[in-house]
């Protein structure tokens, strides 16, 4: 992983707990941070070049929460197209 991604997956695990207006706010302000990574970062350089219809970033394991990208045609549309989503181990 690289810093950007490093920095989302730290912020989230430390914020993750029941869906509240907490989390939702932790997480948005996070993936906002994430939208400002440099294209030279491993997981979006591959993203652009790659162009994958969907591609797994992170997986938690303790926590279960997923980033997937969903990639287009422009990197911004790349960055927001990013989804956290919760997994099984929500809590």
């Amino acid at each position: 992983m690289n810093d950007s991604l490093n920095a989302f997956t730290a912020a989230v695990r430390c914020a993750w707990g029941p869906l509240d207006s907490d989390l939702v706010a932790a997480c948005r302000d996070s993936l906002a941070r994430l939208t400002c990574a440099d294209e030279t970062d491993g997981w979006l350089a591959s993203l652009l070049a790659e162009r994958p219809a969907s591609r797994e970033l992170y997986r938690d394991p303790d926590h279960g929460f997923v980033l997937q990208a969903h990639p287009v045609l422009q990197r911004a549309e790349i960055i927001s197209q990013v989804q956290l989503s919760r997994g099984a181990h929500a809590g």
